[in-house]
């Protein structure tokens, strides 16, 4: 089944734009230290190149806590590539 309607296809083609302006996609897993990160929030990333550190827009979270501790496993996502200079990074 096509689309045949012009807002049909306008709506089709923003969407596919919409999803390719995200073009790095990262993946981590970090303690308490940073604080509790949130979908739609931002996590400063560093540790991965000069190509790949900076602010990454936050995905999806997931909270573990077990006897070893408290982990949080994230995924974020970026239109861009290298720093902007603008990341700040608390020193632990």
């Amino acid at each position: 089944m096509g689309l045949t309607q012009t807002a049909d296809l306008q709506t089709a083609s923003q969407a596919i734009a919409d999803r390719s302006s995200w073009s790095v996609v990262a993946s981590g897993k970090v303690g308490p230290d940073v604080g509790v990160l949130r979908p739609g929030g931002l996590v400063n990333v560093r540790g991965a190149g000069r190509l790949f550190n900076g602010s990454y827009f936050v995905t999806r979270v997931q909270h573990v806590i077990d006897a070893g501790g408290y982990v949080q496993c994230f995924e974020a996502e970026r239109n861009a590539v290298t720093m902007t200079g603008a990341e700040l990074y608390v020193l632990p």
